[in-house]
């Protein structure tokens, strides 16, 4: 972790940390989903709970980022590569591993892990879909598109 990383803890041994740039996308998929989306969608809700649903809708799209990027982390380990850390971003995720993948296999199955999480939680959400209708525009295309925003994290 760096000095521009706010420590949350560790999940499997994994150093999870929040880069400040997090703040800026929090608030804008806030203020997006609080003006936007949930008004148009739930009518008759009051406008604090646009501004909760929000809020709530920006840290579940980081909890799915999270999810992916333990995806690639936990495959890595069973490779025996060491994890320094999780850094959630502006825009995703960067898993830190150790050392490169002993074979090109592994950095397949590396590489294929998360995204695999993120397809699984959209699956789990569309299905999910006829018993909340927070569920049925918006939770299974979070996913898909974390998958996106993680992905590319990873590749620089």
């Amino acid at each position: 972790m760096n000095r521009h990383t706010i420590p949350l803890g560790r999940i499997l041994g994994i150093p999870i940390g929040l880069d400040y740039s997090w703040f800026l996308i929090f608030g804008l998929i806030t203020w997006t989903m609080a003006v936007g989306y949930y008004p148009a969608e739930f009518k008759n809700w009051p406008a604090v709970q646009y501004w909760i649903m929000g809020a709530a809708t920006a840290i579940m799209l980081f909890v799915s980022v999270l999810l992916h990027e333990l995806g690639h982390s936990t495959v890595a380990m069973s490779y025996k590569i060491r994890v320094r850390s999780i850094t959630l971003l502006i825009f995703g995720g960067i898993s830190r591993i150790e050392a490169e993948p002993p074979s090109a296999t592994a950095q397949f199955w590396i590489s294929i892990a998360g995204p695999a999480v993120s397809f699984a939680l959209a699956g789990l959400f569309f299905l999910l879909q006829p018993v909340s209708r927070m569920l049925r525009r918006y939770w299974p295309w979070v996913n898909i598109w974390s998958i996106s925003t993680s992905c590319w994290a990873c590749s620089i």
